[in-house]
């Protein structure tokens, strides 16, 4: 039995007339009629009742029709996606990311795909927040990654997928009185200058109004002593010990040389990493990238 075979047998069945099913497989009516004849004794069983006029299937054609449609149909998706991990798997993917997100789990995931499917050529790119949902639409960019806080949800021609629960840490120096606390919400800090951590370039985005909302949210105003868009001049400057900062707590690792800076754990500011894709992309490396991240990322 091979494929041809059962294509003519969909053929037959579905014109119930061997000369309309000969011409529309380019065949001649004997031709066709042998296959059929050919594919009944290797299953020892009649699919079609030649009695009748029209031709009709028995019952066992009818089960037979079905199954041969979906063995076609599952043997020509295997083969487009087999062509298209081909065709994906020398392909460009062109990743944005937001700031600090080097310290996340994306690396990680990042570099395992590109072990996968080494022949993908990878450009990644790090920016802002601002600037990242702006290439994403102008196709500087085939995927980003940024805060669930910023305008990439409304943007409507845009596809997007959790991909990294993110929790936060106050930042202070270890003689600050709260330095020692077990946790801190955001309320607990009313008092203290703060030094901000911007996610964009001006400290006016879309995400940093989020931000001033969660303060107004907590009671107060906050007292910002500085807005800055670097990790590394916060850490610096909350180790100088005038005020403190919140930042995501996979940049722990980035103060270990600080020897005098403590991260306490904020109870109330768990955010997402959310990649953000065109819903119009034709790009195969990207779906793959996608369908890699979905299967590795479980949230």
């Amino acid at each position: 039995m091979n494929t041809n075979q059962l294509t003519y047998f969909i053929a037959v069945a579905e014109n119930q007339n061997f000369t309309k099913a000969a011409a529309q497989c380019y065949l001649t009516q004997t031709a066709i009629t042998q296959q059929i004849q050919i594919l009944e004794k290797q299953m020892d069983v009649v699919l079609i009742d030649r009695t009748s006029r029209p031709i009709k299937l028995t019952q066992a054609g009818h089960i037979f029709y079905h199954e041969a449609k979906d063995i076609l149909a599952r043997i020509n998706l295997a083969i487009q996606n087999t062509k298209n991990a081909h065709n994906a798997a020398s392909g460009l993917l062109r990743i944005g990311y937001a700031k600090t997100f080097e310290s996340s789990n994306l690396p990680n995931l990042i570099v395992s795909f590109h072990r996968e499917y080494e022949n993908i050529n990878l450009q990644i790119f790090r920016n802002d927040v601002d600037n990242l949902v702006f290439g994403l639409l102008n196709n500087e960019y085939d995927i980003i990654f940024t805060w669930d806080s910023t305008n990439i949800f409304i943007q409507n021609a845009v596809n997007t997928l959790p991909v990294e629960k993110i929790t936060s840490v106050v930042l202070m120096y270890d003689s600050h009185p709260l330095a020692h606390s077990a946790s801190l919400s955001r309320a607990d800090l009313k008092n203290e200058k703060l030094y901000y951590l911007t996610p964009s370039n001006t400290g006016h985005s879309f995400a940093d109004i989020h931000y001033m909302n969660l303060y107004q949210e907590a009671g107060y105003q906050p007292n910002i002593l500085m807005i800055n868009t670097e990790l590394a001049s916060i850490l610096t400057l909350v180790s100088t010990e005038q005020g403190i900062a919140l930042i995501p707590s996979f940049c722990v690792s980035n103060w270990k040389h600080y020897d005098n800076l403590i991260g306490v754990p904020m109870t109330d500011n768990d955010e997402y990493m959310i990649g953000g894709w065109l819903k119009d992309s034709n790009n195969a490396s990207l779906d793959l990238f996608i369908q890699y991240l979905k299967e590795h990322t479980k949230l």
